[in-house]
């Protein structure tokens, strides 16, 4: 999986994010991956869109669950099988 935030932020050098996993780390549902300063973000007026893309899902059919606002540990967005 990789997560993307925001929109023109390779200027920012990292700054306004803390990545709490890295690479290869297993990770459970309702796990933090990442801290996003938003006001520092919004201050220097880069764009808050994030991307999520699914990698490796060779012959996986994928069930979108849940559009729009969803709740911190409460809503699935996604389900494979």
């Amino acid at each position: 999986m990789i997560l993307h935030v925001g929109l023109d932020t390779v200027n920012l050098n990292g700054q306004g994010f803390e990545a709490l996993v890295k690479e290869g780390d297993v990770v459970t549902a309702g796990q933090p991956l990442l801290k996003v300063d938003y006001a520092y973000r919004m201050k220097e007026e880069k764009d808050t869109v994030t991307l999520v893309v699914f990698t490796n899902l060779v012959e996986k059919a994928i069930h979108l669950l849940n559009t729009g606002k969803i709740k911190h540990n409460q809503d699935v967005v996604v389900d494979f099988d």
